[in-house]
C-alpha cells in the first residue's frame, strides 16, 4: 500500500534536518554545521540549513534539497526517488488502511542498502597485494593446525575460542614459512616485504606468533586485505617483543564487512574482544587500540548511519576514558544510536569471558545494562570542553608570546651622578 499524503505532509512538519546535524550552530535565519552526508569528510562548516523554509545545502560537496526527506535519502545512501517510500518509513511514516495505521520506529536501523565506504576511509590493497594476503591466509591457518605447532593451537584454545572460530576467522601462526610458499606459488616476495610480511632479510616479520586475517568484500568475493599478529606463550619475549604488530599500510576496523547485515554491532578494543563477543553469537567490531586512525572513524561512521552500536570495555578509568573518546571523536549525529556498557570489576576485558564459565550470562549482563548516550547533549558537551582548552591554550600561548617578547635583561635605572666638590 501507499503512504497518505498526509502522511507525507506529517513527517515534513514534524521531522526536522536539525536531528541528524553535529553541533550546528545558528547564523542568521540558518544552522551551519560539518556536512553529515556520506562520501563527505567535512573538516569545515559547510552545510547550511534554511530555518524558516527547511531547505538545505551542503557548501563543500554541493548536495541539496528542499526538504527533511530528500535530505534523510541522502543521509541514508538511499536511491532517490526509487527509496522514498523506505526512506519515509524510517522517518517513522505509516502505511496501508487509517484503520490499520502503525507507526515504524523513526530509528537509523533496518534493511537498508549498504553505504559505501566515504572517500576518506583507509584505501584497501590491490589485486596483487591481495594475492600475497590469500597465500599468506592460507599458509598460516594451515600451520596452525599442524603437529608441530601444537603450543600454538594449545594458546589460542587456552584463550577459550572455539575451533569453529578459529577456523571461520582463519586464526593461524607463524613459522617463518611463508617466504618459501610465495616462491612455490610465483608470488612477489617484493610485495611481501612491502606490506611488512617479510623482513629484508627474507624472513617473516610475524614469526613466533598468532596471527589475525581481516577478510573484506572486494569486486563481489571475500579476500583478505590486512593482518595483525600476537605475541603468545610466556617467557623474555613478553618483555622484550611488542604484544602486536601489524602490516603496512593503513589500518582498518576489523570484522567491519562481516557486520553488514546486523542491526547492531558491538565495538571492543581488541581482536581477541571480537572473538569473544562472537562466540555469543553476536556481530562485533575490533579496533585495535584506544586511538583508531581517522579513517577507521569514517568507517565507523558509516556503520552507525544503519546500526545501533555498543561500545564494550573495561570498567576501570583507562577503559571509560578511551571509549568516550572514541565516541567524542566520532560526530555522531543525535539520531543514531550509541550505547556505553561496562563488564564487571572482576572479569577485566571482554575477552576474559571466554575462560569464564558465566561468561556469556555477563556479556548478557552487561547488555542489558547498558546505557543509551544522549548523542545530542554528548555533542554539546563535547564543543564545551573543545572550547574551553582551546582558550587555555590561547591563553597559555599569549603568556609565552608575552615572555618572550620582553627583553632578556631589563635596563637598569642610571644612576644620578652627583658632583662632589673640591
Amino acid at each position: 500500500m501507499l503512504i497518505p499524503q498526509s502522511e507525507i505532509d506529517r513527517i515534513k512538519s514534524e521531522a526536522s534536518v536539525e536531528q541528524f546535524l553535529v553541533n550546528p550552530k545558528r547564523q542568521g535565519g540558518f544552522l551551519v554545521a560539518r556536512c553529515p552526508l556520506p562520501g563527505h569528510d567535512d573538516t569545515t562548516p559547510s552545510f547550511r540549513y534554511n530555518l524558516a523554509e527547511g531547505w538545505w545545502k551542503c557548501m563543500g560537496c554541493g548536495r541539496g534539497g528542499g526538504d527533511v526527506i530528500k535530505f534523510a535519502c541522502a543521509y541514508w545512501n538511499l536511491s532517490w526517488p526509487h527509496d522514498f517510500p523506505l526512506t519515509l518509513e524510517r522517518l517513522g511514516a505509516r502505511r496501508g488502511d487509517p484503520g490499520e495505521h502503525r507507526y515504524l520506529p523513526p530509528a537509523i536501523k533496518g534493511t537498508a542498502a549498504t553505504p559505501t565506504r566515504p572517500e576518506t576511509g583507509p584505501r584497501l590493497p590491490d589485486r596483487a597485494a591481495i594475492a600475497v594476503y590469500r597465500a599468506a591466509a592460507d599458509v598460516w591457518a594451515t600451520n596452525l593446525w599442524r603437529l608441530a605447532n601444537r603450543d600454538a593451537l594449545a594458546y589460542v584454545r587456552g584463550r577459550g575460542i572455539p575451533d569453529a572460530l578459529t577456523r571461520s576467522e582463519w586464526i593461524g601462526v607463524s613459522t617463518d614459512t611463508l617466504g618459501a610458499a610465495l616462491r612455490e606459488r610465483g608470488l612477489s616476495l617484493e610485495i611481501a616485504r612491502l606490506l611488512g610480511l617479510l623482513r629484508r632479510d627474507g624472513h617473516e616479520t610475524f614469526a613466533g606468533r598468532i596471527t589475525f586475517v581481516e577478510w573484506r568484500v572486494v569486486g563481489g568475493d571475500w579476500a583478505p586485505v590486512w593482518a595483525t599478529a600476537r605475541v603468545y606463550g610466556t617467557g623474555a619475549a613478553w618483555d622484550e617483543e611488542r604484544k602486536y604488530l601489524n602490516v603496512r599500510g593503513d589500518r582498518l576496523v576489523v570484522g567491519l564487512d562481516r557486520c553488514r547485515q546486523a542491526s547492531e554491532v558491538v565495538v571492543v578494543e581488541g581482536v581477541g574482544d571480537r572473538l569473544a563477543v562472537l562466540s555469543f553469537s553476536d556481530a562485533a567490531v575490533s579496533l585495535g587500540s584506544n586511538q583508531p586512525s581517522s579513517g577507521m572513524y569514517a568507517e565507523l561512521r558509516a556503520l552507525a548511519r544503519t546500526r545501533r552500536l555498543i561500545l564494550l570495555g573495561d570498567p576501570d578509568r583507562a577503559g571509560r576514558k578511551g571509549r568516550t573518546r572514541t565516541l567524542a571523536k566520532l560526530d555522531l549525529p543525535p539520531a543514531a544510536e550509541a550505547y556505553l556498557a561496562d563488564l564487571p570489576p572482576t572479569v577485566g576485558d571482554p575477552g576474559a569471558l571466554l575462560r569464564r564459565p558465566d561468561g556469556a550470562a555477563l556479556y548478557q549482563a552487561a547488555k542489558e545494562r547498558a546505557r543509551r548516550v544522549d548523542l545530542a547533549r554528548f555533542g554539546r558537551l563535547v564543543a564545551a570542553c573543545r572550547a574551553a582548552y582551546e582558550t587555555r591554550t590561547a591563553a597559555a600561548r599569549a603568556r609565552t608570546r608575552a615572555i618572550t617578547a620582553a627583553p632578556a635583561h631589563p635596563a637598569l635605572p642610571k644612576k644620578e651622578v652627583i658632583a662632589m666638590g673640591d
